[in-house]
């Protein structure tokens, strides 16, 4: 099997992407499809209760598969800015997808998709230029955003997770900079199934002897 950035498992398909490729396999492994024409997709995921799946690109776009076709359903271009590698999350009824998206190379939004048919809702924190995202977790209390906060000098003063209700954050948690590499790396495995090729680049453990990280507890 090839070496994957992400490797994923769904009911029915599994899926694996190397940046160039995204490869779909049955639950005995037979490659059953290779996607290609992505630069730099590295991230994947189900979208709930379907066997499609959205693929995030480093060069900001995101790409929806069905598996049962076999086909693309749709390409979308966010943003314009290189190093799209931040997080994503689906509503707990699979309605809606946060996606974090750099604009302008200094700022970040979320941006709101319906899932139907991965039009843009809305736009969240595209205003915001003292708080920085990187990672967004479902939790029974609805949503964690984790990211970093910028001084009055624009240099980033800490980190934080903060509580997100989908429309606005409630409130939040002050992250020491020295803590915030390892929270971060760590969500980046985690999102892309703890792969050996990305854990060969990272600073958790390849040997599976690390700290989880689940961003409600930073609360």
């Amino acid at each position: 099997m090839k070496s994957f950035m992400s490797y994923i498992k769904g009911e029915k398909y599994d899926v694996g992407c190397t940046g160039g490729a995204v490869c779909v396999y049955d639950k005995d492994g037979q490659e059953l499809k290779v996607f290609k024409g992505l630069k730099n997709a590295y991230d994947v995921a189900f979208v709930p209760n379907t066997n499609n799946i959205v693929v995030k690109t480093a060069e900001g776009t995101l790409a929806v598969f069905s598996l049962d076709r076999m086909s693309l359903l749709k390409k979308i271009r966010f943003s314009q800015s290189a190093g799209q590698e931040y997080g994503f999350c689906f509503s707990k009824d699979g309605k809606l997808f946060y996606n974090i998206e750099v604009i302008f190379g200094i700022r970040t939004q979320l941006t709101v998709y319906d899932t139907a048919t991965f039009t843009p809702i809305k736009n969240l924190f595209d205003w915001d230029e003292k708080n920085f995202l990187n990672f967004i977790e479902q939790y029974e209390g609805g949503y964690v955003l984790f990211g970093y906060e910028r001084g009055a000098d624009g240099v980033f003063s800490h980190g934080f997770a903060a509580q997100f209700d989908g429309e606005k954050i409630i409130r939040k948690s002050q992250i020491a900079l020295k803590d915030c590499d390892y929270v971060r790396w760590y969500k980046q495995a985690e999102l892309r199934g703890f792969t050996k090729k990305m854990l060969q680049w990272s600073p958790v453990k390849a040997d599976g002897n690390f700290k989880p990280v689940k961003l409600y507890e930073l609360l």
